[in-house]
């Protein structure tokens, strides 16, 4: 709040927001039960592809609306209030949310050049959200959850969006185009895996991939086939990803607490085992020789009198 004891704006524009995000999930709730318009279910079935995973993938929904209410929750936090973190990402998520209930109108009213271009919008408001959280790793987890399935629904409305042009005259083209949609969102997981150490990217083209192993073993074995050696590799790539992401944790923890500039004694052998960085992460074992003591002004006077006094003794 500020002097006057008003919520700030910050805070004003996060409830907004967040009042903007639980509407349209009112909205698809209400208009999911409108039954003057065709279903999302009919509308696919008019164009078929093999490029269509099984129904439990759409699951993927509900886990990125609870990942987006997590974070409203955080932002929302009395302890969190000032903190500016959340702030550019209060807008886009109320659009997002807004360009996914424009979508269900659109698609079920079979108009499926608009919905084409909203999932691409949904994409691109997914890929400013991702960016603007690339440096806070578990703060980008809803965002990848988000950016990655609105990827993975830009090829699905790719391959239905062809179909309803009556481009895929055979099924060959049909099968080519499946196998080139899967290569597609493969290469997709990969990059960004391996551009940003992400792993719920490629996690989510992995579910997606998977489904589609699912959805046409029984119909399209090649097609089938493809997407689950994809998945597999997906798979591998996010767990190389968060092992990366665990290494580089520790690390970042251990160099928080090591206390800089601090004089470490050196041990009174004549050589000593230290451990020096090679690389990203290679730390090799190498000897340093014990370094000569160094003699200050004063200790260096008493001992040049010092042997003055011992030679006069001596020589008299």
């Amino acid at each position: 709040m500020d002097t006057f004891g008003a919520p700030s704006p910050s805070k004003v524009l996060r409830w907004a927001t967040l009042f903007v995000f639980e509407a349209n999930i009112a909205f698809l709730y209400v208009y999911d039960r409108v039954r003057e318009v065709a279903a999302i279910s009919d509308v696919a079935n008019r164009y078929p592809t093999t490029f269509a995973p099984a129904d439990f993938v759409y699951l993927v929904y509900w886990v990125i609306g609870a990942a987006f209410l997590l974070f409203y929750v955080a932002a929302l936090w009395p302890r969190r209030r000032h903190t500016g973190t959340f702030d550019p990402f209060v807008v886009p998520i109320a659009l997002a949310s807004t360009l996914t209930s424009a979508w269900v109108v659109a698609f079920r009213n079979d108009a499926i050049d608009l919905a084409l271009a909203l999932t691409g919008a949904g994409v691109i408001v997914g890929e400013v959200m991702f960016a603007r959280a690339r440096h806070a790793r578990w703060l980008r987890v809803p965002f990848a959850l988000y950016f990655g399935w609105m990827t993975f629904a830009l090829l699905l409305g790719t391959a239905q969006w062809l179909n309803a042009h009556n481009w895929l005259t055979t099924v060959e083209l049909v099968t080519g185009m499946s196998l080139a949609l899967i290569a597609i969102a493969g290469l997709a997981g990969v990059a960004i895996a391996l551009i940003y150490r992400e792993f719920v990217y490629p996690a989510v083209m992995a579910w997606g991939t998977g489904g589609i192993y699912v959805g046409q073993r029984l119909s399209d074995t090649t097609v089938a086939t493809a997407g689950l050696y994809v998945s597999i590799g997906l798979l591998i790539t996010a767990c190389f990803a968060a092992v990366a992401v665990a290494v580089e944790t520790c690390r970042t923890r251990s160099a928080a607490l090591t206390p800089p500039n601090v004089d470490r004694q050196l041990p009174a052998e004549e050589a000593r085992l230290e451990l020096a960085g090679v690389g990203h992460g290679i730390r090799w074992p190498r000897f340093r020789a014990q370094p000569r003591p160094v003699i200050d002004a004063k200790h260096r006077r008493y001992l040049v009198d010092l042997d003055a006094a011992t030679t006069g003794m001596g020589s008299g």
